[in-house]
């Protein structure tokens, strides 16, 4: 019942889109920016009963209380900043709550049963949810244009995850490539995921999509130890792909807005590419009105004004960057002089203090140190569970590059924290509590790897 109830949320949290602008009636264009309360308290309601379901199956183990500590001194934190800013505690539960839910569900996964049979459940339904957002951003293009709200069946009015979650299931699609079945098609699903973020309109995802790509290619095949001749393949095969690609990318280039000047079709290829850098360049470090516009600008502006900010150890407050008057363009800050540009780090740091951002790299410091050790197991798991290993350890990647420098969507969307807790929450299942797992640790039991040793 459990595992069904899990998979339903898995399905509700891919449709939430369809549900809010088909069911609900709520335009993408007018969307507010949360959600309506009742896929609030249908998603988040079905968590928090989830959590109660296998609270009593925890074992509350120091390795438990490792992963678990610095959430808790996270919201701890927020409370404090609520009270140092004379706000509600309330305030501080809405803020953190994605980061307890993310809590909550890497004990469920980690709790319910998992096995074989569910595992690959688990594979095939993300997989086909996947493949939903390609089609359904193919049908968007075509019937409704390039719209930034409009993400797949998603719907969220954080853009950025138009950019974050083709990034996410990329590196989960090689990962499937290199490690369950070596058929093309798995890169080139992959690959078909730009759909998702030209559907959006995200201009980030058109170099960072290919450039992570190379990236994954090069350091999964240091991490499985691959051959010479195996790695020269992996250059034809990139070289093969990004033939097949370039004619899209380039449609993606010549129909997409760049600020003031729209590249044309008559436009040389190096034309193109120095207006698309001339664009990220005014995007990202722009100004109005004195004030900074833009990731690069909020960044540089914060970092220079740490030592000076009188709220540098608990911030402004919880949910005090979403103030209509104070939040600029949507992700900006007035009071400190942004307009737009603020990022997941910067968030934490405005909201409650540069501590907050301390807490936030101590759990993905602990997150990677244990998909580390769990990419030691090779010959102990089978491929379907070292492929979500290999799949979620690749998300930490994302997630640091959103944290640090692209946006607050983990905030705002689940994504992709979720999605790194759930497969850690599941590996860990799977590791101790397979039978296969076990059997081969006896027999090899001068290999064995600890997970949590000495963490």
């Amino acid at each position: 019942m459990k595992f069904k109830i899990l998979q339903f949320f898995i399905i509700i949290w891919f449709l939430k889109g369809f549900i809010i602008e088909y069911l609900l009636g709520m335009s993408p264009t007018t969307q507010l920016s949360s959600d309506p309360i009742f896929i609030k308290i249908l998603l988040e309601g079905i968590i928090i009963v989830l959590f109660i379901f296998v609270f009593d199956k925890i074992k509350w183990t120091k390795q438990a209380m490792y992963i678990s500590l610095p959430i808790f001194v996270y919201f701890l934190w927020a409370m404090i900043s609520a009270y140092q800013n004379n706000l509600s505690i309330l305030h501080a539960i809405k803020y953190s709550r994605y980061f307890i839910y993310s809590l909550f569900i890497y004990f469920i996964v980690k709790t319910i049963k998992i096995n074989d049979v569910r595992i690959k459940k688990i594979i095939l339904l993300f997989y086909y949810l996947v493949l939903l957002q390609i089609i359904i951003s193919i049908f968007n293009i075509l019937f409704h244009g390039v719209l930034e709200n409009r993400i797949g069946t998603l719907l969220l009015m954080s853009g950025e995850l138009g950019t974050i979650f083709p990034l996410i299931f990329l590196g989960f699609f090689i990962a499937y490539y290199h490690i369950v079945e070596k058929d093309i098609k798995y890169l080139f699903t992959g690959w078909l995921l730009l759909i998702f973020a030209y559907s959006t309109g995200k201009i980030a995802a058109l170099i960072i999509f290919p450039l992570l790509y190379l990236f994954y290619e090069y350091y999964i095949s240091n991490l499985l130890g691959l051959n010479i001749s195996k790695r020269v393949r992996i250059i034809g095969r990139v070289l093969i792909i990004s033939l097949i690609v370039s004619p899209f990318l380039v449609l993606y280039v010549q129909n997409i807005y760049f600020g003031n000047v729209t590249t044309s079709k008559n436009t040389s290829g190096f034309s193109q590419i120095t207006k698309i850098i001339d664009f990220a360049n005014k995007y990202t470090t722009g100004e109005t009105s004195g004030m900074v516009r833009g990731r690069m600008a909020a960044n540089t502006m914060l970092l220079n004004s740490i030592s000076k900010n009188k709220k540098y150890i608990f911030g402004y407050g919880p949910m005090a960057l979403y103030g209509e008057d104070e939040k600029g363009y949507g992700s900006g800050f007035t009071p400190v002089g942004i307009l737009y540009g603020i990022v997941g780090w910067a968030r934490d740091y405005l909201s409650l203090g540069f501590p907050a951002v301390i807490f936030m790299f101590w759990l993905i410091a602990i997150v990677f140190r244990r998909f580390r050790k769990m990419l030691k197991l090779r010959k102990f798991v089978p491929d379907n569970v070292y492929f979500i290993i290999m799949g979620s350890y690749l998300t930490i990647f994302v997630f640091v590059f959103d944290y640090l420098f692209y946006s607050a969507v983990t905030f705002v969307s689940g994504f992709p924290i979720f999605i790194l807790m759930f497969g850690l929450g599941i590996s860990e299942n799977y590791i101790y509590n397979s039978v296969y797992y076990r059997k081969n640790m006896l027999t090899n039991s001068n290999s064995k790897v600890s997970i949590f040793e000495n963490e």
